[in-house]
């Protein structure tokens, strides 16, 4: 590839990247403890501003916690949503 001159990078699988020399330089991941699965590793906003810093406000969501208020939202009713859930058709988040 060099002798081509064709830019290129090395492959890394994804459970090499958070220990990337760069990315632990900029500090691009943060360990999160989560109430229910533990220590996550959860990637910051690429960006940062001095004036209007971005960073991680929550928690990312369990499976199917926000699956009815989605629906609902999309025009569903709280009887339709509940009989999707009794045909197993949609998930909820277990209680943790």
């Amino acid at each position: 590839m060099l002798e081509l001159d064709v830019p290129h990078a090395a492959f890394t699988l994804i459970e090499e990247v958070a220990a990337q020399p760069h990315l632990k330089a900029v500090e691009m991941f943060e360990e999160l403890d989560h109430p229910t699965e533990g220590t996550l590793v959860q990637a910051r906003p690429p960006a940062r501003f001095s004036a209007s810093p971005a960073g991680i406000h929550r928690l990312p969501p369990r499976l199917g916690e926000h699956t009815g208020e989605i629906l609902r939202e999309v025009g569903y009713d709280d009887a339709e949503i509940d009989g999707l859930r009794q045909a197993n058709a949609i998930g909820a988040a277990e209680e943790g």
